[in-house]
């Protein structure tokens, strides 16, 4: 589900990062901490430094030993990739992407009907945005050096047909070509969309009628 400021995304990264953000934020903390981060980081848990800790340290050891000791300051350590080499952090980006891609085939498996699943669009849908990001974040710094500045709407424009590209390819054949997914969810759709129509024009008649109970035992 996207809103109407995703849509209006400049680049795959901004519109990827607000989908995690707004709709699966859960995921995507819970995929960073048990796929990129430890495959960019080489250990399962995060260690953190304590600089804070050792500025406390020496702020007591300056103040003497019968001073009070000192608070470390509150501020958190920032969690940053920033010099970790390129090409680990695509690694942990494409396999990243890579379990999000299965986890998106097992639904796809789980609601689909016996005989139409067919393994693969999903997979690759979610895949492929990796080395788009790569691509788009080359193609971007390149520009910037060269002092070429795209303008909004170029930028919304190339980005909304890219993703609708990779989606008319990947993510609606196995719902709409090789299963009766889109028929079903439309078909559940119409049907709820009748009852609450048919439930509406039965209200003035259920109305009347509760009006009604409720004067004649006062008549």
């Amino acid at each position: 589900m996207c809103s109407g400021g995703q849509l209006l995304m400049t680049s795959l990264c901004s519109f990827l990062s607000s989908l995690y953000r707004r709709w699966n934020n859960t995921v995507g903390l819970t995929l960073r901490a048990l796929v990129y981060d430890p495959l960019v980081e080489g250990r399962l848990v995060y260690k953190a430094p304590q600089p804070a800790a050792s500025a406390a340290n020496k702020q007591q050891a300056l103040a003497g030993p019968d001073a009070p000791p000192a608070a470390a300051p509150s501020t958190p350590v920032k969690h940053s990739h920033a010099k970790t080499p390129m090409w680990l952090r695509f690694v942990g980006l494409c396999a990243t992407f890579a379990v999000s891609g299965l986890m998106h085939e097992l639904m796809l498996y789980l609601l689909c009907m016996p005989g139409e699943y067919v393994f693969g669009y999903w997979f690759i849908f979610f895949f492929i945005q990796a080395p788009l990001m790569a691509l788009e974040g080359v193609a971007i710094h390149r520009l910037r050096r060269a002092g070429v500045k795209v303008p909004r709407a170029g930028a919304i424009g190339f980005t909304t047909f890219v993703l609708m590209m990779v989606a008319y390819f990947f993510w609606f054949p196995p719902v709409e070509k090789h299963s009766e997914l889109a028929h079903v969810i439309v078909s559940t759709i119409n049907k709820g969309v009748a009852e609450l129509l048919e439930g509406l024009q039965q209200l003035p008649q259920r109305l009347d009628k509760l009006v009604a109970a409720s004067i004649a035992p006062a008549s």
